[in-house]
């Protein structure tokens, strides 16, 4: 095995990375296809962290192949539920530590 390289079984280590990108974006799912620039991740990010009215501006600007990748960011964005906020029907340390305003108790 060369030094420094990593070698991964049937794509384990890509399905770790996928998890690691999408919880870093907060996707839903990762919308990149042959069209994608994996090392333009942080201009996804800046992208996702703009406002709509300015997200709707830069995409004016694009061809429609690239407006068409950022779309689908967009919609990956917005199906994004954070994991410590899926209805799994427990209460976890995660949860009342991300909404404390939720799960305030105050006896009576």
């Amino acid at each position: 095995m060369e030094k420094g390289r990593t070698y991964h079984i049937n794509g384990e280590g890509t399905k770790r990375q996928d998890a690691t990108l999408r919880q870093r974006l907060r996707l839903k799912w990762l919308p990149f296809g042959d069209g994608a620039k994996p090392e333009a991740i942080d201009q996804y990010e800046r992208f996702l962290a703009l406002a709509d009215d300015e997200q709707r501006v830069f995409i004016a600007t694009l061809d429609a192949d690239e407006a068409e990748l950022y779309i689908a960011l967009m919609a990956a964005r917005a199906m994004y539920v954070d994991p410590t906020d899926r209805k799994d029907g427990s209460i976890t340390e995660a949860k009342v530590k991300a909404h404390p305003e939720r799960y305030q108790w105050k006896p009576e």
